[in-house]
């Protein structure tokens, strides 16, 4: 019965590949895009709308000496975040233009809240930490942007150029030593899963990272703390992309 109330069926299955939190998180969301749906709204004004609680977050981190209407309205921002992409793929309105809507709120959304909280604790070292956390992310998007592109470009021409080819892996004797069932194991079992679902979680940026800022709350050094990750995070992303962008040959 409960499965019918969040269902799995609108998820957004590459994101959620490898990363339990993105994939409960597409669940939960989905009978709130369905109220939302059937109430007449559509998917970029479900995104408008987590803009603007949002902005309202960091308005509440600006002007309010406590923590509660942040917390609201930042968790109502982030559950809209998710609501979108589950109310498009219910419709089928998928955009139809190269321009990313959500993509780029999100990119509003978590500079407007690191610029409220750098500003709430008006501390030297937040503020650096926080325009670092600004800066490696941004750079991070940008890369991440042209790398997928990139990508997109090499496998077009590679595919027009030569055909797929299988590889078979056997072993002569039919039986696998113990090190081999390890290996095997490892390769498509649940430990595989594990580690791939808390690698994807931990060290990679998507949906799921933004619940981090739920921990503001905690005080100046947990807010050093979380913007810190996420520079370092971004730091990672940005390495993997600048060396996957210098393997792949200019079109």
């Amino acid at each position: 019965m409960m499965s019918n109330y969040f269902s799995g069926e609108y998820i957004n299955k590459r994101a959620a590949k490898n990363n339990i939190i993105i994939y409960l998180l597409g669940r939960f969301s989905y009978p709130f895009a369905a109220l939302l749906v059937k109430i007449g709204f559509s998917p970029n004004q479900i995104t408008t709308l987590s803009i603007i609680f949002a902005v309202l977050a960091s308005i509440s981190l600006i002007f309010d000496s406590g923590w509660t209407w942040f917390l609201l309205c930042w968790t109502i921002s982030f559950l809209l975040d998710f609501c979108d992409g589950t109310a498009a793929r219910m419709t089928g309105r998928v955009r139809s233009s190269a321009f990313r809507y959500d993509h780029t709120s999100d990119l509003f959304k978590i500079f407007i809240v690191i610029l409220g909280v750098a500003t709430r604790f008006d501390d030297v070292w937040v503020w650096i930490i926080a325009l670092s956390a600004v800066f490696f992310f941004m750079y991070y998007m940008v890369l991440n942007h042209d790398s997928g592109w990139a990508s997109q470009v090499v496998f077009l021409s590679k595919t027009k150029s030569c055909g797929n080819q299988d590889e078979t892996f056997s072993n002569k004797n039919g039986k696998l030593t113990l090190k081999e069932k390890i290996k095997t194991y490892m390769q498509d079992g649940i430990l595989k899963d594990i580690f791939h679902n808390l690698y994807t979680i931990v060290f990679s940026i998507n949906g799921h990272t933004l619940l981090v800022f739920l921990l503001f709350p905690l005080g100046k050094y947990m807010v050093i703390s979380v913007l810190s990750y996420l520079a370092i995070v971004s730091v990672i992303g940005l390495w993997k992309n600048i060396n996957k962008l210098r393997t792949l040959k200019k079109i």
